[in-house]
This record gives structure tokens, C-alpha cells and sequence, in this order.
């Protein structure tokens, strides 16, 4: 199973453990280990991005730490931070191709 959102530039793939299917243990396991992937550089100077862009994903990194002045440095932008404040989960759309939509909002409704 493979889950998309516009947000992120990387898809999700869910693997079952065992059998014929993904439960949802494999879903939201799967969603929870690949958001909280450390980014590298190259996934965040890209030509995909502008400014601004990065600016929001900064903003959104400060507000998930809860952050001020120096501390930053210790803590990594991750994955999650492309999705902005669009990080409520609530459910999956199916797309083109096989893959699924995920459909997420903001954290204010």
C-alpha cells in the first residue's frame, strides 16, 4: 500500500507483517516511523521548495519543539515538519495508480 499527501515530497509504503493485507497496526505504524525520519539537506534545498516554503516548515519545527533561541540546534527538522500545521490525521482517499491520499488538517480545525 502506498500513501501519498501533497505536502510531502516522499510517498509512504506499508508493508504487512504477515498475510495477504496491511492492518491498520501496519497504517498508522508505518505513517508514525516515516514522518518522524530525520530530513537531510538535500531534502530541504531543493528545487521543489521556495523560500517560503522552508520558512513555513521552520516555523512549523519551532512549534512541534516548542523552542527558543539556542535550543534549536539540538533537534532535527523532521519529515512531519513539511506538513506544516496540517498535521491532524483524518483518513485516506484513494488516488491514481493504486496509492491512497492522505487527508490531514489543521491543528486549529
Amino acid at each position: 500500500m502506498r500513501l501519498y499527501h501533497p505536502l510531502l515530497p516522499w510517498y509512504i509504503d506499508i508493508r504487512p507483517n504477515s498475510g495477504p493485507g496491511c492492518v491498520l497496526g501496519n497504517l498508522f505504524a508505518a505513517i508514525y516511523v516515516k514522518l518522524r525520519k530525520e530530513i537531510g539537506k538535500s531534502d530541504f534545498y531543493n528545487n521543489g521548495l521556495d523560500d517560503e516554503e522552508r520558512e513555513e516548515i521552520i516555523d512549523a519545527w519551532f512549534l512541534r519543539c516548542g523552542l527558543e533561541g539556542g535550543e534549536a540546534k539540538a533537534y532535527a527538522v523532521r519529515r512531519v515538519d513539511f506538513l506544516k500545521d496540517q498535521v491532524i490525521f483524518e483518513g485516506l482517499v484513494k488516488g491514481k495508480n493504486g496509492t491512497w491520499e492522505m487527508k490531514t488538517r489543521s491543528l486549529t480545525g
